[in-house]
């Protein structure tokens, strides 16, 4: 395999690998802030203070929620971009062409 070869091959799954990531950190983001929701909801719920429960029915009520619980998707976006960016760099990177190599046997003899 030339090299030039394994650098397109590269190439190529850093824009593959970039291009899913960016699509499936949303999708986890998402995955991720619901289940943190229902735990925080259910601790909340589990504990005997009025406070702690009338702070949760009052941001239900507001459509609120803690900051810890929502999970930001824009760093996997970011990266996703950014390595299927660097995948097309280096398929777009032209390399020169160079004449192959003569080999000993095809040389002409000397006289």
């Amino acid at each position: 395999m030339k090299r030039r070869d394994g650098i397109r091959i590269l190439g190529w799954s850093l824009v593959v690998v970039g291009v899913l990531l960016a699509i499936a950190s949303p999708i986890w983001a998402e995955h991720e802030t619901r289940g943190r929701d229902a735990r925080w909801f259910e601790r909340e719920l589990r504990s005997v203070d009025v406070y702690r429960l009338e702070r949760v029915t009052r941001m239900l009520h507001e459509g609120t929620r803690p900051a810890w619980v929502v999970v930001s998707p824009w760093p996997g976006v970011v990266g996703g971009a950014a390595a299927a960016g660097f995948g097309i760099l280096l398929l777009a990177i032209r390399h020169p062409h160079r004449p192959p190599k003569e080999d000993a046997a095809t040389e002409p003899t000397p006289r």
